[in-house]
């Protein structure tokens, strides 16, 4: 065996050395293959680290990886080094490399490592590791055990990164006149990757002070919330002593329990939205759209000729609309707001206005749904609309047809008294309206039908609200 590995190693001097740099910078193989504990001489064991169900690198400094059993015969300078690979996925298309020492790693190594894979969380994460072995020579050259892609003690770790030196909680809340209002949740993601927080709420002019006509904001973290606790820094969140009656600004926070923050004072109300960066300490106070409109193709991207969506909470907002090739959502009619393009991803927005066109592969009527806080979207073309109820026994659907625009859909309909019904979109209950004939709602009641005979039933989706027109026949 030595005589094997020595010949390996006398081809890598004539060829000026294998540096384990190069090796380790390998493109990473995308599978991972069989854990290998024994191969020419050398046997390993997983170290204890790696038998723990969770490490907390809080609390230990150093961690054993691996542990070598056996080696081949070695000559006077040689060892057998180790280097750990760490990936986010058994895959280990995104691997770091950690050189071991005696077998262990120290905390802060794996802790960098971690943030690299898995972003700023605090959170106790899976990470995969597997090791390369080497025949060092003592120089600085070596010779690896196997192939190219033979690892040892392939193992999944859970582990919990140090302690963010900024505390960021998982949920904040805004604070009116002192009493909690709305929840400020995260805008996607990991509160630590992303510490963006967002709010809707209703303000009214019963807020407002009759006499003094001020409306008093702050923010205040959950855990807050739950201990009343000021002593903890980060608890409680108002403007800058010079943004107090802004729309926009700098956050100042807590940082004991004697210096709470000033509150706010609001300026405007109605449907507003609350912006909050927990990290960089910035807010924005902005007027909630009351409508998203749909501009594009259809419409010669004219939004004031446009199908509009429409909104209960001022975050999800839903409506028909006619969309043929390329299009944009947008929350005014003169692009002076905010419009949502393509990411270049399926079911994502990004509301950069420089941003490219969605688009709508086939010329029709759709379904449209938007969040304009998660910033996605789905639309569901319809491929069919049509009516049902009693009076074909709640198992047929008449059928529809619509006009050139796809925005009014037709069709004869013979009633018996007391019938009600409803319309539903490509023959399921996926999508369907009722209410009644002058505000045709979504997942609204059934409507009961004007009589006995048959009606020419016009559904309009054209402008809101959705309308249905019976004239009997």
């Amino acid at each position: 065996m030595f005589r094997k590995l020595n010949f390996i190693l006398m081809s890598a001097l004539v060829l000026g050395f294998t540096a384990c740099d190069d090796i380790d910078d390998a493109i990473p193989q995308a599978y991972s293959p069989e854990p290998v504990m024994s191969l020419d001489g050398l046997e390993v064991e997983k170290g204890a680290a790696l038998s723990q169900s969770t490490i907390d690198l809080n609390e230990v400094e150093q961690l054993e990886v691996i542990t070598t059993v056996a080696t081949p015969e070695l000559r006077e300078g040689q060892s057998v080094e180790y280097v750990m690979q760490v990936a986010s996925s058994d895959e280990f298309t995104d691997t770091k490399s950690i050189e071991t020492t005696e077998g262990c790693v120290y905390a802060s190594e794996l802790n960098t490592v971690f943030r690299e894979l898995l972003g700023k969380t605090d959170k106790a994460k899976d990470l995969h590791v597997r090791f390369a072995a080497y025949l060092s020579y003592g120089d600085g050259a070596r010779v690896r055990f196997g192939e190219q892609d033979t690892y040892f003690a392939n193992a999944v770790i859970n582990v919990i990164p140090f302690t963010p030196e900024l505390f960021i909680d998982e949920v904040y809340y805004l604070v009116i006149n002192g009493e909690v209002r709305a929840e400020l949740s995260c805008t996607g993601g990991d509160v630590y990757d992303n510490p963006n927080f967002k709010a809707s709420v209703e303000i009214t002019e019963a807020d407002f002070d009759p006499e003094t006509f001020v409306c008093a904001w702050s923010v205040i973290a959950g855990t807050y919330k739950e201990s009343n606790d000021a002593s903890v820094a980060r608890m409680v969140f108002g403007p800058a002593a010079n943004d107090l009656e802004a729309a926009s600004g700098a956050l100042v926070a807590n940082t004991g329990a004697d210096d709470i923050p000033e509150s706010g004072s609001l300026t405007m109300f109605g449907s507003l939205v609350f912006k909050v960066n927990v990290e960089t300490l910035e807010f924005s106070i902005s007027e909630a759209p009351a409508y998203l409109y749909t501009p594009g193709n259809s419409n010669g991207w004219n939004a004031s000729a446009s199908q509009v969506l429409y909104s209960s909470d001022k975050i999800n907002y839903m409506g028909m609309a006619h969309l043929n090739g390329q299009y944009k959502f947008a929350d005014t009619t003169d692009w002076s707001g905010k419009n949502y393009g393509s990411t270049d991803t399926e079911g994502k927005l990004t509301d950069d206005g420089g941003a490219g066109n969605l688009e709508a592969s086939v010329d029709g009527l759709y379904w449209c749904n938007v969040n304009i806080d998660a910033l996605t979207y789905s639309n569901t073309y319809i491929s069919s609309f049509s009516a049902i109820g009693s009076f074909n026994g709640w198992s047929a659907d008449a059928e529809m047809t619509p006009s050139e625009d796809f925005l009014v859909w037709t069709a004869d309909v013979t009633f018996s008294a007391g019938d009600e019904f409803k319309f539903r979109v490509n023959n399921n209950w996926d999508i369907d309206f009722g209410g009644s004939t002058d505000d045709l709602t979504y997942k609204g009641s059934n409507i009961t039908a004007p009589g006995e005979g048959t009606y020419t039933v016009v559904v309009d989706f054209s402008t809101l609200p959705y309308t249905v027109t019976l004239t009997k026949k």
